[in-house]
């Protein structure tokens, strides 16, 4: 996920998104890998990833999804699609 904000953001970490240890390891301990999904991958990378995963962790946090003219974060706009995908 993005950071929400930029004092989040430690000087040594020079990338714009990041996955909480606490994520990763709820998916290690219960006996899996955990393989992030950047939200700016391109339709076709994104369920080509989807059909080789049997699960994905949805995080939460303080991002602000849609703005309050309307628009949607990539963020929020690849989460749809994971979920929308995940109905099917």
């Amino acid at each position: 996920m993005p950071f929400w904000n930029m004092a989040m953001k430690p000087d040594s970490f020079n990338f714009e998104e990041f996955v909480w240890e606490h994520n990763v390891n709820l998916v290690h301990y219960a006996g899996s890998w955990a393989v992030p999904i950047r939200y700016e991958l391109d339709d076709d990378d994104l369920y080509a990833l989807l059909d080789q995963i049997n699960g994905v962790v949805m995080p939460g946090g303080g991002l602000l999804l849609i703005d309050d003219d309307g628009t949607q974060h990539p963020f929020y706009k690849t989460s749809k699609k994971i979920f929308e995908y995940s109905k099917k």
